[in-house]
């Protein structure tokens, strides 16, 4: 699939320098501010296909058919992002129309026997979530609560909602789900002090200007005895960012830490980050 860019204006994606993705022109951009989604509709529900990773299978809406759904508003952000044929327009559009390998990596670990007793019963922020591929199996495994957050209203509404259907189709999981758009900052502010068991969370460390965002996150609403697990590349080329100076920058956390859990070393490297928070002594 073709990348995308979405929200803004025809005029801004031509004039749009990709440098900007990893200059300090990033800070003065004005992200959209966070926000829960209602829904008042059944959602639409394309195409599907089975994508299966390890012992997983899902069923997940055809993209180009939802790309399509979008355009016909013109203010799309997907619609725009397409246009220049871009995966990631900073403040405008996060990807959220893609698969992204570091999600597949992360479906695959939690599959694991030992990940179906833990989910049980327990409260889940997908962040970044996309297609909702984490957090549909989270709730497939018998996760309580699920919450999909994604920086791109029409992603949670075209692709993420319909995913959750498409696997859940009869299951009233209306009480169990939640949809989250907008900056990570602001969602951490909306949160207040709401706390969750795991928050999963893959290829969202590509930006070292977002970083303090995600920590804000990890560090406000994880349960103490919760468990963040990340999946990314060990470095982003032409990007920036990487599994090692987001290890840097939790490092200046106290509150914080994590180990590594998986890696591959074939093609671009790949890595599982288990961040959990930090305990201290007393007297310490």
């Amino acid at each position: 699939m073709s990348g995308f860019s979405f929200g803004f204006s025809t005029d801004d994606v031509e004039n749009f320098d990709k440098s900007d993705s990893t200059s300090g022109a990033n800070k003065q951009l004005q992200w959209f501010p966070a926000k829960e989604l209602t829904f008042d509709s059944d959602p639409l529900l394309p195409s599907s296909y089975l994508h299966s990773r390890g012992s997983v299978q899902l069923e997940i809406a055809n993209s180009e058919e939802v790309l399509k759904l979008v355009s016909e508003n013109e203010n799309s952000c997907a619609k725009a992002a397409d246009s220049v044929h871009s995966d990631l327009v900073p403040a405008f559009y996060e990807g959220g129309l893609k698969i992204w390998e570091c999600t597949d990596d992360l479906l695959d670990f939690i599959s694991r026997p030992i990940f179906k007793e833990k989910l049980q019963n327990s409260k889940v922020l997908d962040l970044g979530c996309g297609s909702g591929a984490i957090g549909i199996y989270c709730l497939l495994s018998g996760a309580s609560e699920v919450h999909f957050q994604d920086y791109n209203e029409e992603v949670l509404k075209f692709y993420t909602r319909p995913n959750v259907t498409l696997n859940l189709f009869g299951d009233n999981v209306t009480d169990k789900v939640k949809y989250f758009a907008g900056d990570w900052s602001s969602f951490a502010d909306l949160m207040k002090n709401y706390k969750y068991d795991f928050i999963f969370t893959s290829e969202t460390i590509y930006s070292q200007e977002c970083y303090p965002k995600l920590l804000k996150i990890f560090k406000n609403h994880l349960n103490d005895s919760g468990e963040i697990y990340l999946g990314a590349k060990t470095y982003y080329f032409g990007v920036g960012g990487g599994t090692r100076l987001f290890e840097s920058a939790l490092e200046k956390e106290a509150t914080l830490k994590s180990e590594q859990v998986w890696k591959c070393d074939e093609g671009l490297h790949r890595e599982i980050l288990r961040i959990t928070k930090a305990i201290t002594s007393l007297g310490s």
